[in-house]
């Protein structure tokens, strides 16, 4: 049954700004084919800014290392994630080879099913090379879905020096490579809490460091609200089979 709303949510004119960033591969949606590439895995609607606040996500500049060769990277802790992605750019700066493989990836845009890599026995520590974390799995894809303003930074928590001084050093010369989900609890796991104050973000420190947390104020005439949410599922031999065979090849 419908439930009735006021008509003032109504906005015939609304189109909400969806940013989307190429994954790797072609995918295919559930109900059509398409020969597109996947565009995002996260939605933003861009909306007029009223209180100009940006909001810091969990992002910290970590090495990660195959066995060959070790790159410095910005890696984004996602909570809501159920998988490891790493971008195309980190795997060719490791020279890391992967197994071909098709995934199942549920966002908030639905369903798809993707050509990717499968990259196997990664290694994440922190800026220090302590604190080794073997990654499972890890999925390629063209790049990580937030933004570089999403990185806290120093200068950020000006207000709040506590803060300010247990965060990492801006690297505006590293890339975002790496996404860390939930199937790698070692790496989520909080090891220390600094709690919300009057309205101030709150920091939890991971295994690599310190992650700041919730909205800031600052100059800006737009914002956007990023929603990540993704669920990833390995597609059986069978059924990459029964795709390829209904999938339109160009």
């Amino acid at each position: 049954m419908w439930k009735r709303h006021p008509t003032a949510l109504h906005d015939d004119n609304y189109q909400a700004n969806v940013n989307r960033t190429a994954f790797a591969g072609r995918f295919y949606n559930d109900s059509t084919t398409t020969n597109s590439n996947i565009q995002n895995l996260s939605c933003k609607v861009t909306l007029p800014n009223e209180r100009n606040t940006t909001i810091l996500h969990a992002i910290i500049p970590v090495t990660v290392t195959n066995g060959e060769n070790c790159i410095a990277t910005y890696a984004f802790y996602d909570g809501g994630s159920g998988g490891c992605f790493m971008s195309c750019q980190l795997q060719q700066d490791l020279a890391a080879s992967g197994v071909d493989t098709t995934i199942k990836l549920s966002t908030m845009h639905g369903d798809s099913f993707i050509s990717t890599e499968i990259i196997r026995g990664l290694v994440v520590m922190d800026m220090d090379r302590n604190n080794k974390i073997y990654l499972p799995k890890t999925y390629v894809r063209e790049d990580i879905p937030v933004k570089r303003n999403h990185i806290p930074r120093p200068n950020m928590l000006a207000k709040w020096p506590h803060l300010a001084r247990r965060i990492a050093p801006y690297h505006p010369e590293l890339s975002i490579g790496l996404l860390i989900g939930n199937d790698c609890p070692l790496a989520m796991e909080p090891q220390e809490v600094i709690p919300s104050s009057e309205g101030s973000p709150f920091a939890v420190r991971l295994r690599h460091g310190w992650t700041i947390h919730g909205p800031l104020e600052i100059q800006s005439s737009l914002t956007g609200t990023t929603c990540n949410r993704i669920a990833l599922q390995e597609v059986t031999r069978t059924e990459e089979i029964i795709l390829r065979m209904y999938t339109p090849h160009v």
